[in-house]
């Protein structure tokens, strides 16, 4: 199997590691200079990979012998104040996530597109799109060019004919959406058929404003975890900000018939977490159970300091001490395992993914014999 990871650093670079079946790292396949993580999925046809360049967002293509099969622009060159249309929103503004289906790729972004006919007239706006191509890349479309306004963070899956996804945004509607569109339908553009769901759990306020963004006067009171599926049910994990300023995991059970949702906030991990920056979580299953994991506040061993005090947002090469907690939920959202720390970090800009036997893992980068972040972390949990 292979996985995607964003080394970073002044210059940052994404690559393509080939892994063996005991979660060995064998060798990079690819590497894309100044690139940053956009998304990566692997098909029938081979694989294909999202590549953020500043404003302009980039999906590549290969074949199973790891040939180049296709490049395209999907977004960007063109400055939202100069022209109607477009640019992708950097990856602290937004996200990206790609997925594979059948016979084609499916890929969301945040990107930003001039409202105004009058180009002495600012009228910027946020908003998320879903485009689609065949898996040799030929055909792309776009499915829709707005989704969520002001969508911050989106998750994408195909299930049964479907394609599903959830965005957090802090404007039109505030909260999570989950959207359903049949594939056959959005192959031809058609998305009268669209499924939509809201779920106003907080309040965001701000404009636009990621919620792990620093330095930033607005914040949205919660993230966006993962969106996964697991017998005809769609979970939604994510984090929010409670009464007392705490934030705390939550997860979403929706029924994918109805659409409609029980929900659940985790009471016991609030108890035990005191963390007051947004918490960036990540949910799989494994097995019949539901992994969830989420950063905690590393602690500044030299100035004896949580990093919510040194007013700054850590990011790969502090010298703080990254810990995790994590936690196994039953189908119902039960918590079956208490909280446990873990001395790990983990990618925000991507998804845990699953191993052949069933195993989940995810990677990260960490320091090589030259201090520098550029060496593939794995981490592999066993069933």
């Amino acid at each position: 199997m292979s996985a995607s990871w964003q080394s970073e650093e002044k210059i940052p670079q994404v690559h393509i590691s080939q892994i063996a079946a005991n979660g060995k790292f064998i060798k990079d396949i690819k590497k894309f200079p100044r690139a940053r993580l956009a998304g990566f999925c692997q098909s029938s046809a081979g694989a294909a990979i999202g590549l953020a360049y500043g404003d302009t967002l980039m999906v590549v293509g290969f074949d199973k012998q790891w040939k180049q099969t296709f490049e395209h622009l999907v977004i960007g060159h063109v400055h939202p104040y100069n022209q109607r249309g477009a640019k992708f929103d950097p990856m602290d503004w937004g996200s990206a996530r790609l997925v594979a289906s059948a016979d084609r790729y499916i890929f969301i972004f945040a990107h930003q597109q001039e409202w105004s006919d009058d180009p002495n007239k600012r009228d910027v706006h946020q908003g998320d799109m879903l485009v689609q191509m065949n898996l040799d890349g030929s055909n792309l479309r776009v499915i829709w060019d707005w989704g969520v306004s002001h969508s911050l963070d989106q998750r994408l899956l195909v299930h049964n004919g479907h394609i599903i996804t959830a965005a957090l945004g802090d404007a039109y509607p505030k909260g999570i959406s989950l959207h359903r569109v049949t594939e056959q339908k959005a192959k031809y553009g058609d998305t009268t058929k669209t499924v939509f769901n809201h779920f106003p759990y907080w309040s965001p306020t701000g404009n636009c404003v990621h919620p792990m963004a620093a330095n930033q006067k607005g914040i949205t009171y919660g993230t966006l975890g993962s969106l996964s599926l697991k017998n005809n049910r769609y979970y939604i994990s994510f984090s929010q900000r409670g009464k007392t300023g705490i934030y705390y995991p939550g997860l979403l059970i929706i029924s994918g018939k109805t659409m409609k949702n029980p929900w659940k906030l985790l009471p016991v991990i609030e108890e035990r977490d005191t963390n007051r920056n947004p918490l960036i979580i990540r949910s799989a299953w494994i097995g019949d159970y539901l992994f969830m994991i989420w950063k905690k506040a590393p602690y500044d061993v030299l100035n004896h300091k949580k990093w919510h005090e040194t007013r700054h947002t850590p990011r790969w090469g502090d010298s703080n001490q990254q810990l995790c907690e994590c936690v196994l939920l039953n189908e119902r959202g039960e918590v079956v395992r208490k909280p446990e720390s873990l001395a790990t970090d983990f990618m925000a800009s991507e998804d845990l993914f699953h191993f052949a036997n069933g195993d989940i893992g995810w990677v990260y980068p960490a320091k090589n014999a030259k201090v520098e972040y550029r060496s593939l972390k794995l981490v592999q949990l066993s069933r």
